[in-house]
Formats: structure tokens, sequence, C-alpha cells
């Protein structure tokens, strides 16, 4: 899970007597290494020369061998050196206890037979099946570890994958499946290593032991397929290994972390979320919900990481109580995304090709815009196809690693920048969307060729791929989908507490009209910005030492809101809700509230924010000055000194009543007639 995972371990294990594979290859046939008879050799070293047809009659003439206490056994040897099944079946049948036979640095005689690559499925059956019959009276040979941790199937996943994969290794999924199905437990035995990685977790990463294996192409889609399989196996029989935490060196994980840190596949994510809810844990350790030492979520990973839609999608909905998460620096997982959607537009500013490099794109049969689609199926490019939307999303909108997924280039932090890159996207977004409507039109045609394709530039590609993770992210929130009444995108995003500014501008630039309409409650978008509590992380630091979290989030409240206001109609300050409240009587204990929960001094800039912020409502609707707030009978001025005076008598510091004098007065002095008006 974590970035020093990458690093491969030195093992501990010392194999002297094994330096090759041509040494376990010796058979029968092969020059004798002890030129004497069988009946003056031991079966040590019979095995060791490679005789296995003499090694068979040694141990039918003396079985003695075979069960005296010496390490290590015949067993071990035989499984050691590749021994034949009849010669390994004759040891077994004399002394099927040594199959638990443990030496530190070796194992057992299965691991053994396991890092002997010419050891099959035959061998490795006789082993188990032996191991099986022996009972519950001493731990079972597929649990034993060595002295790294390693289980059997630790073992053949850093022995055998690499070899796989590239096509010289034979009966890997078989044999993983006859460990698993033997010991389904073994899974989740971690390994002693420092980050105390079980099987489940170590297939996850599979490929970081594997470091002949080109990333590139064919190979990445093999890989992928067989990091799944090799999942499927082990929650098929022990599906629990989803829902299990782990210690590791950022505090406790699960392998959803795993799998998402290492950007695996979203079928192999789906596995695991899935099998998640066959076997729940509780809800404080929830994978979706458990967070490592830096607060950070798989939907953060996944974020930080730039992963393909559909793993957004998957984890949003599977946690969406994640959307909302802040991990230490402050930041949500939509915060990531948008940070590496800005990163990858400036990778591809820099490379001079975002608009050059054409992507030839096959139609989707889903092009039909429809009301129940119309947020999201125009730019969702992934069409199904295991293997050409793996390589398409790596191709186009590859992700980043572990030593880049945390950083903030500096231009999301410019203010002035980042308003740039969200209306390039908003213009960017409009045009991809103009034209899905053009090929869904088409799409209706009978004569069209549905089997054509259509050119995208990169740049329309990545941000169509954003576009859809946002909108996952937005809808997992809701309880309400947007094929029901009611929901509004724009409303989403303007509401919630995890949205950065940006993408709430460009939210409401795609759908401008929803920013007039109302909800259930009468409430506009104005009136869910204005209600929006501030956070911790809004309020500046009084220091020049900032880093880059802390000023992207600084006046992140306040942004949002003024955003609000200048994409809203000008109507929208004179609207009210159900119960009779104006945006500006929702904003002003809001902005009170947060004053008084922020823990920090009243810094020139805040203070001079809101009072800004409440100058912008007057503008709006001069009138809402004389105007009641129905929860308290107060006009703004009086509303905003109860809500002031409540806060003071409920705080158990100092409350900044400098604030709360100057908003008063910044509202006396936009109309200092209010004055004579009475209290109704």
């Amino acid at each position: 899970m974590e970035d020093k995972s990458m690093k491969l371990r030195p093992m501990k294990r010392q194999r002297v007597e094994q330096s090759s594979s041509s040494s376990s290859s010796r058979s029968s046939s092969d020059p004798a290494e002890v030129n004497t008879t069988t009946t003056s050799v031991s079966l040590t070293d019979l095995l060791r020369a490679g005789k296995w047809n003499e090694a068979t009659k040694r141990v039918e003439e003396n079985p003695n061998e075979v069960t005296a206490a010496s390490d290590p056994s015949p067993l071990a040897l035989a499984c050691r050196f590749g021994a034949s099944v009849e010669c390994i079946r004759r040891i077994l049948e004399v002394c099927p206890q040594k199959v638990r036979r443990l030496l530190d640095s070796r194992g057992t005689p299965v691991h053994e037979a396991i890092v002997c690559e010419n050891v099959g499925p035959d061998v490795i059956g006789l082993l188990l099946k032996a191991d099986e019959e022996l009972g519950a009276d001493s731990p079972r040979a597929t649990v034993m570890q060595d002295v790294d941790g390693y289980t059997p199937i630790h073992l053949l996943i850093r022995r055998r994958f690499q070899s796989h994969v590239l096509g010289s290794g034979e009966h890997f999924m078989e044999l993983l499946e006859m460990l698993v199905q033997s010991a389904p437990e073994s899974v989740v035995i971690p390994d002693r290593g420092e980050y105390e990685e079980p099987p489940c977790v170590m297939c996850l990463k599979a490929n970081v032991y594997a470091p002949l294996l080109q990333l590139e192409g064919a190979t990445a889609v093999r890989i992928e397929r067989d990091i799944h399989d090799m999942v499927r196996c082990m929650l098929q029989h022990y599906p629990s290994a989803a829902s299990c935490v782990f210690s590791g060196y950022r505090g406790k994980y699960t392998a959803l972390h795993s799998a998402v840190f290492h950007g695996r596949c979203p079928d192999t994510i789906r596995l695991l979320i899935e099998a998640e809810k066959r076997c729940p844990t509780s809800s404080e350790e929830k994978p979706g919900l458990l967070a490592n030492t830096q607060g950070e979520l798989p939907l953060h990973f996944c974020s930080m990481r730039g992963e393909p839609p559909r793993t957004v999608a998957l984890l949003a909905a599977g946690a969406p109580e994640a959307v909302s998460k802040r991990d230490a620096s402050g930041l949500t997982p939509m915060h990531w995304l948008w940070i590496r959607f800005v990163s990858t537009l400036l990778a591809i500013d820099d490379a001079e090709r975002g608009n050059l490099a054409c992507i030839p794109i096959k139609k989707s049969c889903n092009m039909k815009t429809t009301e129940s689609n119309k947020y999201s199926s125009f730019a969702f490019l992934e069409q199904g196809d295991f293997e050409a939307d793996l390589q398409f999303v790596r191709r186009v909108d590859p992700s980043v690693d572990f030593l880049r997924m945390r950083h903030i280039p500096g231009e999301v932090l410019d203010e002035t920048d980042a308003l740039n890159f969200a209306k390039r996207t908003e213009t960017i977004l409009q045009h991809v969307r103009d034209r899905h409507r053009q090929l869904g039109a088409a799409n209706l045609d009978e004569n069209d060729d549905n089997d054509g394709e259509v050119l995208w530039s990169r740049v329309e590609t990545v941000a169509s791929l954003f576009w859809t993770k946002v909108v996952s992210m937005l809808k997992a929130v809701e309880t309400t989908s947007d094929d029901q009444d009611g929901f509004s995108l724009v409303q989403a995003a303007f509401k919630s507490q995890y949205c950065p500014p940006q993408v709430g501008r460009i939210v409401a630039s795609m759908y401008p009209s929803e920013m007039a309409d109302k909800d259930e409650n009468g409430m506009l978008v104005l009136h869910h910005a204005a209600l929006r509590p501030w956070h911790a992380w809004d309020w500046p630091r009084n220091t020049t030492s900032d880093s880059a979290n802390a000023q992207l989030l600084e006046l992140e409240s306040a942004s949002l809101l003024r955003t609000a206001m200048e994409l809203s109609p000008l109507s929208a300050g004179s609207q009210k809700d159900v119960t009779g409240r104006l945006p500006i009587h929702c904003a002003i204990p809001t902005f009170v509230r947060a004053f008084s929960s922020s823990g920090r001094l009243c810094t020139e800039s805040s203070v001079k924010e809101i009072l800004e912020l409440l100058t912008m409502f007057v503008k709006m609707n001069p009138d809402s000055l004389h105007q009641t707030d129905p929860n308290t009978g107060l006009y703004p001025f009086l509303q905003a000194t109860a809500v002031s005076t409540e806060e003071a008598s409920a705080s158990a510091g100092s409350f900044p009543e400098e604030f709360s004098l100057s908003a008063v007065y910044t509202l006396l002095h936009a109309d200092p007639s209010i004055v004579r008006s009475g209290i109704r």
C-alpha cells in the first residue's frame, strides 16, 4: 500500500543446494555424481544426484532412511530437486508426517516443491493430500511460514508469477487454486517483512516481483488478467479476505487499498468490493472507509493516481461517505481529482500534442442522448471491453506512480491559472457534448454505420474522462439517482462540503439552467451554497511557509459561494425557500458560526472576504435588508447580532466580536434607514 512497498526487499532464504534450475532438472538418465551402487549409497545421495528410479527402489528396500531424524529430510530433498511423482509417492507412503517438517531457512517440503519450477500439480497434489489426511493435530504445511514468513502461496507468487506471464512457467493458476482450496485461510497470513503482506495483497502487486515484465501493450493486459484471476480464486474460497484489516508501514490497510494503490483494473476492484459486501466487517473498518496514517482512503488513492472512471465509480458507489472525507492535509478525493486533471493538462501542453494527437474511438451504441443520461454518457469512453479499455485509458490518460501521486502543481494554487483551467475545461466539455448529441442523432438513422470511428483530441478525451469521474462522485453521495425527479448535479456540487470551487464552476457552466431550479424545499443553488459550512482549512494560517494544500484550501468556501453568486441569475437573491428564507438569511448564520468554530484569529483577509460577500448579497436584492428571517423574526443586521450573541454564549473560548460588529455595520451602512424599522 505504501510508497516503500515498490522496493524489493532482499530475501533471507538461503538455498545453497539449488543454484539454478539445471540442478533440479536432473533425471535418472543424467551422469551419476556418485559412482557407487544403490546398496552402498544413501537415499540422500541418490536424491541429490537426481537418480529417481534408484531412489524409489532404495525407499522400498530401506524405509528407515525416510523416517530417520535428519534435516533436510528425504522428502524435502525430493521436492527440492524435482523428484518423480512415483519417488515422492513412495516416500509419503512411508512417512507422511515429514510433509509438516519445518526448517526455518527452507520451509516445509511443500515450500521446497513450490520453489522448484519443475514440480507440477501431480506432486503438489500428493503433498496436499498427505497434509490434509494428517488432520488438525499439528499445523498444516500450507499455513506454516519460513524465516521470511512466507507460506507456500507467498512463494508461488514471488517465484513463479513472472515465468507464468512470460509463458515459460506452467500450471501457475492450477497450483494456486490447489493451495487455496486446500487451506483457504492461508491467503490472509501476513509475511514477516516490513509491510506484513498476506498472499491476497501480494498477488495484487505481483508485477512488482516480476522485474523482467514490460508494462506495455499485451504484457500489461496479461498481467492484469492474471492478477484478476488470482484475486478471484482467493475470494472464491475465502471471501473474508476482502474484509481483513492488516497492519502496514502507514497503519491499517486492506486488500482494496493495495489494489487501488498499485493501479489494478476496475474488474479486480469490483471483485474486492463485492466480496466485502458478502462478508462485511464493522462499519469502523469498512475497507472503503479505512484511512491510513495520512488519512487517505482508497478513493483518495484512486483520485491521486488518476485511475479510470470505472474504478472511481465503483469506489464511490461502494462507500459514498468516502467522497466527503478529508485526508490529513484537508483534501477530499474530489480535490485530488481536480489536481491530477490539471497536472495532466499541463503535461499535454508541455508536449504540445493536446490538439494534434487525434485518437480514433469507436462509436458507442449508447450514444443516444436522453434526459436520464444527460450528465455522463456523452463522456463515457470505456466501452466494456477488458483489453481495449485497459489499453485505451493507459495510453490516453495513464495513472501516475507513487512518487508523483501527492504532487500539487503551482498552477492549481494560483487563482487566475485555476480559473483559466476551469474555463478551458468548460469549453472543451461543451464542444464534446454538442458533438455527442450530433452523434446520438446520427445513430437514430438506420442507415448510419454504428461501427464507424470518431476522432478525438487527447485533451478532449482526458477532459471527458475527468468529467465522468466528477459525475460518479456527485451521484454517489446523493440518495436519488439522476433518472429520478429532483436530482440536480449542480445542486449536488454546491451544497457539498467536498467540491472545489473550480469543479463547481465547471458543473454550473455545463448546466446553467439548473442555477435557477428549486429543489423540493424550494431552495436554489445559492441557498445551498450559503448554507455550506466552512471547514477548518478555510482560514489563513498567518505564515509565509504554507504548504501547497493549505494554499489551495484557503477561503475555499467563500470562493465557492462567490462562484454561486456570479453564476446565479440576479433574481436568485430575491427567491425564498418554502420556509420564507432568502439566501442572505442562510448566509448570515453560516458566516458567524464559521468564525465561532474556526478556532483561529480573525485575519484581515478573512473578515474582508465575508463582508464583501454580504455586500454582494445586498446588491443582488437591496430589499432583503427589510425582510425578516422567518426563523428568528429579525432583520438581517439584527439576525447577525442575535446569532453572534448565541455563539458567544455557547463558546468555551473567546468569540471574535469584531467580526459580528463589522457585519452589523456593513448591513446598516448599506441602508441606514433600516434602524427605524421595528421588529415584526
